[in-house]
């Protein structure tokens, strides 16, 4: 089992580049919602340096939060590091196996990345948990 403190890998393209957080980007847990709110803004702009360094901050919190290891995990995706995303998203769905949305991205990544048995075991593991086929069909 892996520990659950680790941030990037060091050969992960933000390993280097992710930069400790301005002030106005300081996360407390009141401003949890916000923060996730504009960590998917960026995300969807393309500032993906930004999206993960909220992130990171959230994870750094709270490294148990699953939607914040989901959404980190999505942000390194859709910037070219496959490699990191699949830690994030694979603790994402550690925590919450049942949860459509992170199993749905865990199947996308595997897909992508040709390795369709870990897909398989992924899918067959969380419809064992109790995840309704119904709901991975909406994503």
């Amino acid at each position: 089992s892996r520990p659950v403190l680790f941030l990037l890998r060091r050969d992960s393209i933000f390993a280097t580049q992710v930069k400790p957080a301005s002030r106005r980007y300081r996360i407390t847990m009141t401003t949890r919602l916000q923060t996730l709110e504009q960590a998917r803004l960026c995300h969807q702009q393309g500032r993906f340096h930004v999206a993960a360094d909220l992130l990171l901050q959230m994870f750094r919190i709270d490294p148990t939060d699953a939607e914040v290891a989901r959404e980190l995990g999505q942000v390194l995706y859709a910037a070219g590091d496959p490699d990191s995303a699949e830690d994030y998203l694979r603790l994402a769905w550690l925590a919450d196996p049942n949860d459509s949305t992170t199993v749905s991205e865990l199947l996308q990544l595997y897909t992508d990345l040709d390795r369709p048995q870990e897909a398989t075991e992924v899918l067959l593991a969380s419809l064992d948990s109790g995840l309704e086929p119904s709901e991975l069909a909406m994503h």
